[in-house]
């Protein structure tokens, strides 16, 4: 399978928009990144507290906390119920579609820091975790132009976000 930085470079338009970048962002973290096109790309990196449930990044649609449009959530669930070291990916459009759970193993850890990278493309978003890719997320939601806003929030400090 190709690498994450190979479809970097198969898609040159995801660098022709000004990039946003910001330093240590408060959570919850909440930015409208204007339409969600083919090659954007999404680097978080933070730290999980010391003592983590979780923490959820969200590409939906406009800021609300519970929007009716989610088109990938990520939820990195520490110890969150009955859930222990698993991610669970859902998108949402008038109601919760089925949890996907299955990972290769679980790449984050209390107080150690993480780098997320994730890349729209026309059939699915790419994630790497840690310069390695960890999966990808099959587009359930249509259509996607009115996608907009990353939202993060949970037990996480964000040391950057960038979105090209």
């Amino acid at each position: 399978m190709p690498g994450l930085e190979d479809d970097i470079f198969k898609y040159p338009g995801s660098r022709k928009a000004k990039p946003f970048f910001t330093n240590n962002p408060p959570v919850p973290f909440v930015h409208n990144f204007g339409r969600l096109t083919n090659g954007k790309l999404m680097q978080i990196d933070g730290v999980p507290h010391a003592h983590p449930t979780r923490f959820t990044i969200y590409i939906q649609q406009g800021g609300d906390r519970e929007p009716h449009e989610i088109a990938m959530c990520f939820d990195a669930r520490f110890s969150f119920n009955a859930d222990k070291h698993v991610v669970v990916r859902n998108h949402k459009q008038g109601g919760w579609g089925t949890e996907e759970r299955g990972i290769p193993f679980f790449p984050f850890y209390q107080s150690v820091p993480f780098s997320i990278i994730i890349l729209f493309q026309p059939s699915c978003f790419k994630v790497a975790v840690n310069n390695n890719h960890f999966l990808e997320f099959s587009h359930r939601f249509q259509p996607m132009g009115h996608i907009n806003t990353l939202r993060i929030d949970g037990d996480v400090q964000l040391s950057q976000v960038v979105i090209q």
